[in-house]
């Protein structure tokens, strides 16, 4: 069972890629949401496109500076 939120951390070339994509899988197979942030793009191929997901977006300046009261 995993816990709620995982950290894989580590100096490059350590061997954190594998284990984090057998840890993402799974859940996500079952159905469960997995977020990953990947800045390297090594786990790109795990995820696929999403048609379901509701359509996002952003809010126009004006309203990002009124709500800040600029």
């Amino acid at each position: 069972m995993l816990n709620r939120h995982d950290l894989v951390a580590g100096d490059t070339g350590t061997g954190k890629t594998a284990p984090l994509q057998m840890l993402a899988e799974r859940p996500s197979r079952d159905g469960a949401p997995v977020f990953v942030s990947d800045v390297k793009g090594d786990l790109s191929g795990i995820g696929g496109a999403r048609t379901d997901l509701p359509e996002v977006r952003l809010w126009p300046r004006r309203a990002a500076h009124a709500d800040r009261g600029t």
